[in-house]
């Protein structure tokens, strides 16, 4: 039981966008939340040997409370089983991967943040 503690890369294009890298996640391991006010979590890629493993989004607003986040047009809980990329429905103020099941699972998910487009009403 580790904590995994993102690492942050600055993307060049569009400006302020990052890609946020938790690796490796195994069993049991527990993903420290990554803080975005102001962005907007576009996709989330789980790579690596799964062994059984489920990856999923959760987000929070205050810190505390995660919860998980849906899958882009639809209502089912982001689950990625095997090698793939999903785009969370809802925007958040924390992120972080939740890995369970599996055995001997080592996994890399890497989220991408862009800044927020302010809406004008």
């Amino acid at each position: 039981m580790a904590n995994v503690v993102p690492t942050i890369s600055s993307i060049a294009f569009p400006a302020g966008a990052v890609a946020v890298t938790w690796t490796p996640i195994g069993d049991s391991d527990t993903c420290i939340n990554y803080m975005a006010p102001g962005m907007d979590c576009v996709s989330v890629q789980a790579t690596g040997t799964f062994g059984g493993a489920s990856v999923a989004l959760q987000g929070s607003n205050d810190g505390t409370n995660f919860a998980g986040m849906t899958g882009k047009g639809g209502t089912s809980a982001i689950a990625i089983t095997s090698a793939g990329m999903k785009a969370p429905n809802e925007n958040a103020i924390y992120y972080r991967p939740v890995s369970s099941g599996g055995s001997s699972s080592s996994l890399t998910v890497v989220a991408l943040f862009f800044p927020r487009i302010p809406r004008v009403y």
